[in-house]
């Protein structure tokens, strides 16, 4: 909606608000409209996700282990669970 273009008449939007722009949608494009160009953007953000959270998940796990100083890994992982549910 941000981004829409202006029709043949100057200064008049194609959509007046989002539910009128998802009726045009699945319309004129017909229900798969609504997800067209979704596999491009999965593509470009997933691979930034699974650095994101690989690097996140080692450097709790090595903070862990330099806290716990290698020594009751598993029960220094139960209480930091524990205290970050609660």
């Amino acid at each position: 909606m941000q981004n829409q273009r202006l029709t043949a008449t100057v200064y008049e939007v194609m959509y007046r608000n989002s539910f009128d722009c998802f009726r045009k949608v699945i319309k004129h494009e017909g229900f798969f409209g609504l997800y067209r160009g979704l596999i491009p953007q999965v593509v470009g953000v997933a691979p930034e996700k699974a650095i994101k959270l690989t690097a996140s998940d080692e450097l709790f796990l090595h903070l862990l282990r330099r806290l716990c100083n290698h020594q009751c890994l598993f029960v220094c992982l139960f209480v930091c669970h524990t205290s970050l549910v609660q």
